[in-house]
């Protein structure tokens, strides 16, 4: 697995959930026939590339899988023109399960995402942003196919 800066320590068991996160997307991908291969890069900001779109995938871990009204988020500083999209893997705990729950362009991202800096706090005080972080609801996103399929002209 490549060494990936980070501004924070992340949980013991992040690393490894979120590689099995990329593994259930790179299994979504081929089940759906998207012409999917890994980033190689050491240095990459991306985790692969599907139909020529650079993607990274974040990975999500709670007790319940993906809703449409939940979070997800992407720290700003792990946002570059190395990735054009965003892909989002809900693991839910309770079930050891994995879920795609979609995806968002990098442009749509910075334009409509949440901007939460550093230090303010949610949920009456009980979350604090760790860093600079864009902030989206599960209903916002697409799935990955309506990001790499031609569309059809009608």
């Amino acid at each position: 697995m490549r060494a990936v800066s980070t501004i924070f320590e992340p949980e013991p068991f992040s690393r490894e959930n979120g590689a099995e996160g990329e593994e259930e997307f790179l299994g979504h991908c081929l089940r759906k026939d998207l012409n999917v291969r890994l980033s190689l890069g050491p240095y990459s900001n991306c985790d692969f590339k599907v139909c020529g779109k650079r993607i990274d995938v974040k990975t999500i871990s709670n007790d319940s899988g993906p809703s449409p009204d939940y979070n997800v988020n992407v720290p700003s500083c792990q946002v570059s023109l190395e990735q054009d999209l965003f892909a989002f893997v809900f693991h839910d705990r309770s079930k050891g399960t994995y879920t795609i729950a979609g995806a968002i362009d990098r442009p749509t991202l910075l334009r409509n995402a949440r901007f939460m800096r550093k230090g303010l706090t949610e949920r009456n005080g009980e979350f604090s942003y760790k860093c600079d972080t864009y902030v989206m609801k599960v209903k916002e996103l697409l799935p990955i196919e309506a990001f790499v399929l031609p569309k059809i002209s009608e």
